[in-house]
């Protein structure tokens, strides 16, 4: 997959290897490493072209995105997460161990048992109100 110019006019090409299956250990891919990352639109076209390839069978992108959706909130919620605990440190921290800590808290706060959380993002009418309790915990954690 072609990446020209990447980060805007005049810039390096990238490319994007998508031919070999592999698994890619979480250590390998830290924010240091990563040059770029897929668009929620960007993840439904990629997953439909590979499904298309290997099978022939088009399934629209909206059936795609009904299964990705709590992945996507999950992820967003967890940028979100992140962001915050950057902005209330000092600029010269290690960015990248407060967002590894940081994603930990937010896992850890999504698999309390007793609030059901990872399992009310499959249901997108909970959506808001597992956004509206996130902001608020983070909040409550780094303002």
């Amino acid at each position: 997959m072609p990446l020209p110019e990447l980060h805007g006019p005049g810039t390096a090409n990238h490319m994007g290897d998508m031919i070999e299956f592999v698994t890619v250990s979480s250590a390998n891919l830290t924010a240091r490493n990563r040059v770029a990352a897929l668009s929620d639109d960007g993840v439904l076209i990629l997953q439909q072209r590979m499904v298309f390839t290997q099978t022939r069978l088009l399934l629209s992108l909206d059936r795609f995105h009904s299964q990705m959706a709590p992945t996507f909130i999950e992820l967003e919620l967890q940028e979100e997460w992140a962001e915050e605990a950057l902005a209330s440190v000092a600029e010269d921290g290690d960015s990248s161990a407060i967002i590894d800590e940081a994603v930990k808290q937010y896992q850890s706060w999504l698999d309390e048992d007793s609030a059901g959380r990872r399992d009310a993002l499959k249901n997108v009418r909970e959506h808001s109100r597992i956004r509206r309790e996130v902001r608020q915990h983070y909040m409550s954690l780094y303002s």
